[in-house]
């Protein structure tokens, strides 16, 4: 980049509170115990960077990162509000299928589904109905237990055996979403897919650069777990564009880098959770809300400004 990068840092601390696993709403009163971060930005700043601790890592002389986010994205200035929402429509009404289970989570064990009520037993019915295959047998042959966050399902085995002769199955509180490998023809057809992909390539070098000059200037660097996984992904990209036309070439960077990411649709309210890395390969959470009309009477993920729209999140990571 040949202009300079202004960082906002801001050092943090986090407390885990752990009597909130689960949980989507929140009494007034537990909104006491948190902060608000209204840190003026300044206008030239290209990324604001947030960096502290958390109690429950051991090594506690290394910087944690929590955020870093871009002042803005160039689609916000190129298109319209009405182009946004139209694409907004679009890539919701393409992506949903490819999300989780035809089109629901319901194998998120890490608390983000919420907790079982009343009505996430009429969104399970309601699920198991609509998806056949989601149970070996008919309804009446599976016993059908609540737990805290999940729905244990219990049924005979076709050929059973001395040692076992039932399965227990589980399914967490049927949500809109889930996860799902972003297609290429996506990344040509949505521009603001295509930058969500291109802006986590970009945060990647940024932290690269940002830890250089941490560490020659004596202070820890953040995020050195993730970058460990992802700059892998950033040098491999770079081959594939060696080896394609200049036209094209950043239309294979992104496919090339985007194909070791795995992808995330959310349209509900998360509840709070913990994050578990497969095989200990962390990696940067990148996120992309988008704004749609009113859809069923509800507002999705939430995190629209009236509070009256429909949003949703794309995730990956």
């Amino acid at each position: 980049m040949n202009h300079s990068i202004y960082v906002n840092l801001v050092s943090l601390g986090i407390k885990i509170l752990s009597q909130f696993h689960n949980c989507c709403n929140f009494f007034l009163r537990s909104l006491l115990i948190f902060h608000l971060f209204c840190f003026p930005i300044s206008p030239e700043s290209d990324f604001t960077l947030l960096i502290g601790n958390r109690c429950k890592d051991t090594n506690k002389g290394c910087h944690k990162l929590l955020l870093l986010r871009p002042t803005n994205m160039l689609c916000n200035s190129i298109y319209s509000k009405d182009e946004l929402d139209q694409y907004a429509q679009q890539i919701y009404n393409i992506l949903r299928p490819y999300a989780g289970k035809r089109g629901y989570e319901v194998n998120r064990t890490c608390g983000s589904s919420g907790r079982v009520n009343q009505n996430s037993d009429k969104n399970l019915l309601c699920f198991l109905s609509d998806h056949e295959a989601s149970l070996p047998r008919y309804a009446h042959g599976c016993m059908i237990i609540r737990g805290i966050d999940r729905y244990y399902i219990a049924y005979a085995k076709t050929n059973p055996t001395i040692a076992s002769t039932h399965t227990l199955w589980h399914y967490t509180p049927p949500q809109d979403g889930g996860q799902f490998n972003m297609p290429d023809e996506c990344i040509s057809r949505f521009p603001p897919i295509a930058e969500m992909i291109y802006l986590k390539a970009l945060t990647i070098c940024t932290l690269v650069e940002i830890n250089e000059f941490f560490v020659g200037h004596g202070k820890s660097p953040v995020a050195t777990g993730p970058l460990k996984y992802e700059y892998k992904s950033i040098l491999k990209a770079r081959q594939k564009i060696s080896h394609s036309n200049q036209q094209n070439s950043m239309f294979h960077f992104l496919s090339t880098f985007n194909a070791f990411n795995h992808f995330s649709m959310v349209a509900y309210p998360v509840g709070m959770h913990l994050d578990y890395f497969k095989n200990k390969e962390e990696s940067l959470e990148n996120k992309l809300l988008l704004c749609t009309g009113k859809r069923n009477n509800t507002v999705g993920r939430g995190g629209c400004i009236t509070g009256t729209n429909y949003v949703f999140a794309l995730l990956d990571w």
